[in-house]
């Protein structure tokens, strides 16, 4: 291969290379969300939902870092109806078994939660004594009132219909 033959070979792996670059930078620019002139959703700690332009502000930008920031309002409004539900949970099962604290401390103590069984489809409880997990944890009898009394924010809460 003399001087010319590799330069040209040389220009044309340059342009497929660039071409390359443009599918990358494209297939970026497409799964990035936002982008500036989407429109976005946000949720406030009130609940209130406020639609904007995506600026790349600093204030949409900690939303969006917060987990606030939706595509669209039902995704917005969703979101603000499972915090409630939670909350709604939370707060009943800390009436319900007073003054119980989960002690992980106690590997004796049970520390119970509800959770929803794909198999059988329905709510249930278990308990676990070592195994820490990001749920709400409170005593046997609170949690069954709870799946009882309140079956559609618990399954709001879990994600399930």
């Amino acid at each position: 291969m003399n001087k010319q033959e590799a330069q040209k070979q040389y220009d044309e792996v340059q342009a497929e290379l660039v071409k390359l670059k443009a599918i990358i930078d494209a297939s970026d620019k497409a799964e990035s969300w936002p982008q500036e002139g989407d429109k976005v959703y946000v949720l406030y700690a009130d609940g209130c939902i406020d639609e904007c332009t995506f600026d790349g502000c600093v204030f949409l930008l900690d939303h969006l870092a917060m987990g606030v920031l939706y595509r669209t309002q039902a995704e917005a409004f969703a979101a603000r109806d499972k915090q409630k539900a939670t909350v709604r949970v939370q707060d009943k099962l800390k009436e319900l078994h007073g003054d119980w604290v989960a002690d992980w401390s106690n590997l004796g103590q049970k520390k119970h939660y509800i959770f929803y069984d794909h198999i059988t489809q329905c709510l249930a409880v278990n308990f676990d004594a070592r195994h820490q997990r990001p749920t709400l944890y409170s005593t046997e009898e609170a949690c069954l009132w709870v799946i009882e009394n309140m079956e559609a924010d618990v399954k709001l809460m879990l994600g399930v219909e």
